[in-house]
């Protein structure tokens, strides 16, 4: 997809009143004073999505915004006058299997070109991009050969890898994991109640270079094969323990920092940005 559009406000975990509000914000950004945004409410990858649903909803609701609540198989079409898209959590394989049979796989990727805000946590954040994780290696601390599940996301940025829940789950070992296992490609993970805004923004508006910015109360991890980068995960069998890694680098931001990532997808050329 061309990014020249995307506006993505992503959260790591189970969201805070911080990053509801935030998501509003930037959601009703644009329009004057007091104006009360609609936001889609994607519930297919919660367990219960109609309960699930109402929950997530609720948040919204307190500031005022406008929420259209949509569960397996309540719409056809996503409503036309959508300032936002939050994808609730659950289950990221689950959800996207569901949105392409309900037909609205396609309508999200069309509504991010237009430059609908596409938000979500946990699951719905996992999914943002083109490869996104599916399952496996757990809250295990071992790194071992073929421990991952990858599948297909909604495909909104490419060469990046989204992974959320860090701190509650001690998933950095997870994160080098996937950055071994993905030549070419930046993973950004994302603790509890911390989000990063994902927007292309001035001079880095091209060839798929683009800006987060991170706001709420922990962190968010960058990480990307370095000039010294080597592993022998890929050569290996599935569940062999003792795997190297060596040559990763690994960045840690919060509240506040903005961050750019390159086109190239280089650690070399991942930058920070001045504070707005």
């Amino acid at each position: 997809m061309n990014t020249n559009k995307l506006r993505a406000f992503v959260i790591g975990g189970q969201p805070v009143s911080q990053n509801i509000r935030r998501l509003f914000d930037h959601a009703a950004s644009g329009h004057k004073a007091g104006y009360k945004p609609h936001i889609g409410l994607v519930a297919h990858a919660a367990k219960d999505p109609v309960p699930d649903g109402k929950t997530s909803a609720a948040d919204f609701l307190e500031l005022d915004a406008r929420v259209t609540i949509i569960t397996p198989g309540s719409h056809k079409n996503l409503p036309p006058d959508l300032d936002a898209i939050y994808m609730r959590g659950g289950d990221q394989s689950r959800m996207i299997y569901a949105l392409k049979h309900d037909g609205l796989y396609d309508q999200i990727i069309a509504a991010a070109a237009r430059g609908v805000l596409i938000s979500g946590n946990s699951a719905g954040t996992a999914a943002l991009a083109s490869k996104m994780i599916a399952g496996g290696m757990g809250n295990d601390k071992l790194i071992a050969c073929d421990q991952l599940e990858y599948g297909p996301g909604l495909g909104l940025i490419d060469g990046i890898i989204l992974d959320t829940h860090v701190d509650a789950y001690s998933r950095w070992t997870r994160l080098m994991a996937i950055c071994a296992e993905n030549p070419g490609f930046v993973v950004i993970g994302l603790d509890e109640s911390t989000a990063a805004y994902i927007t292309p923004e001035g001079a880095y508006d091209r060839d798929g270079a683009f800006i987060i910015e991170v706001s709420g109360t922990s962190h968010v991890y960058i990480l990307s094969q370095g000039s010294r980068f080597s592993t022998n995960l890929n050569s290996c069998e599935r569940g062999e323990a003792g795997r190297r890694i060596t040559g990763l680098e690994f960045d840690v931001f919060s509240n506040g920092d903005r961050i750019l990532i390159p086109a190239s997808r280089k650690a070399s050329d991942i930058k920070l940005l001045k504070a707005r």
